[in-house]
């Protein structure tokens, strides 16, 4: 009887530890602002920990990731004035931030509530907001956080 009792328990435990990606639930706040030709070329904004992970995903979808933000100063000639300017080495920026909600009992990955912002670096504009909870690595039999957005993000490409 306790060897069932605890068979019961242990499967109870593992059932209610086991969600499915579907019951992750995403949220997506779009802004007006349109994506002129696409998503060619990105930049992460901040250090986090899925950058790397999330950057092999993107280039796997044909987008360009750059390490490092840098501007070049560009100067435009004519017959009356000079215009000199800065010029982005890319057009779209990402900042990631996440909280930790739980450890995955498999893996030890942590499953967290992460909210990517995608913002034009040229006009300084939000266009995207995209929340999710989700794993920031292997965390069967949930898909990690940096495939589920790199999926999303190639939809503007």
């Amino acid at each position: 009887m306790k060897k069932l009792l605890a068979i019961t328990f242990i499967s109870l435990f593992f059932y209610s530890c086991t969600i499915s990606d579907s019951q992750m639930k995403s949220i997506n706040t779009s802004t007006d602002i349109k994506i002129e030709s696409g998503i060619k070329e990105i930049i992460f904004l901040n250090n986090h920990k899925i950058n790397t992970r999330l950057a092999v995903e993107l280039i796997k979808k044909g987008i360009k990731v750059k390490p490092f933000s840098i501007t070049e100063k560009v100067t435009e000639k004519s017959e009356t004035k000079d215009v000199e300017y800065n010029l982005a080495a890319s057009r779209y920026g990402l900042r990631i931030e996440s909280e930790f909600r739980q450890v995955c009992v498999f893996s030890g990955n942590q499953n967290n509530d992460f909210i990517f912002t995608l913002i034009d670096i040229k006009t300084n504009d939000i266009i995207d907001i995209y929340e999710k909870r989700g794993p920031n690595g292997k965390c069967p039999p949930l898909t990690p956080i940096y495939i589920t957005y790199a999926n999303y993000l190639s939809k503007f490409k």
